[in-house]
């Protein structure tokens, strides 16, 4: 009876390969392990997934904390979703709101859902001051990579500065304005890369993530002269602005785009 080594002699035989030598077989594009989440998932260039290449583009990683585990499950585990920033390839292990595991939490959890957003209140608020700063700027670095044109950058840029006015003084003609210079940016967006306009929305516009019409209103209501309450009273306005548009698409007072 042949064995199993004399079958693979055989067959490397018929290769017409010299007695001794492996048949190596040339690495085929595919699965391998993310460099930053260590997930067994497809890779870019950079050797990150789809994912964490998100992330990184945006500057934090979005999660939640596990619970204790210690019946082997997470029913005990954190509602919220954080953001942590990213330095250097690395997650930062505390969320930007000082949330971090402790004695109710063994760690991050990995469940990462792709439509994920940032949920924490405390974390919104400092995106909205921190992404604001020039180190921070996404516009500007999405440019400098070149995944837009110099059109979409200026585009942008004039959008950003017309939500900034509007969140300074919220009335409805800078608000409209505000609303036409973001449609015009979005008309002109055409990346030519991985850049997201809802990645530079948000990078100067912390509430236009939140898809729940409640949380905004709460914000409104809770913090009506902070900046953060003044930019949901700004997102709001914009949903109703799009609603009373008569357009192929309607965008809903919960963010969703329903067609008429």
């Amino acid at each position: 009876m042949a064995t199993l080594m004399d079958v693979l002699r055989v067959a490397v035989e018929g290769q017409g390969l010299p007695a001794g030598e492996v048949l190596v077989e040339e690495d085929a594009p595919g699965p391998q392990f993310c460099e930053m989440c260590r997930n067994y998932r497809d890779v870019d260039a950079h050797g990150l997934c789809a994912d964490c290449a998100r992330s990184v583009a945006r500057g934090y990683e979005i999660s939640v904390l596990a619970g204790r585990c210690a019946n082997g499950a997470e029913r005990d585990a954190g509602t919220l979703f954080h953001a942590r920033w990213i330095e250097d390839g690395e997650v930062s292990l505390r969320a930007v709101c000082g949330a971090e595991p402790g004695r109710r939490s063994v760690g991050w959890s990995s469940w990462s859902p792709p439509e994920r957003q940032v949920t924490c209140e405390r974390c919104l608020r400092k995106l909205g001051q921190v992404m604001a700063s020039p180190q921070r700027d996404v516009i500007e670095h999405y440019c400098a990579v070149g995944v837009i044109t110099e059109r979409a950058r200026l585009d942008w840029l004039a959008a950003r500065d017309a939500f900034l006015l509007a969140v300074a003084d919220p009335t409805q003609h800078r608000i409209g304005a505000w609303v036409r210079a973001r449609r015009h940016a979005l008309r002109n967006h055409a990346p030519t890369g991985d850049a997201w306009s809802d990645l530079i929305e948000s990078s100067f516009n912390p509430c236009s993530m939140m898809t729940e019409a409640l949380q905004l209103e709460r914000l409104v209501a809770q913090e009506p002269e902070s900046e953060l309450g003044r930019m949901a009273r700004v997102e709001i306005e914009k949903r109703h602005w799009w609603e009373r548009q008569p357009t192929s698409g309607q965008l809903t007072l919960d963010g969703r785009l329903v067609m008429v």
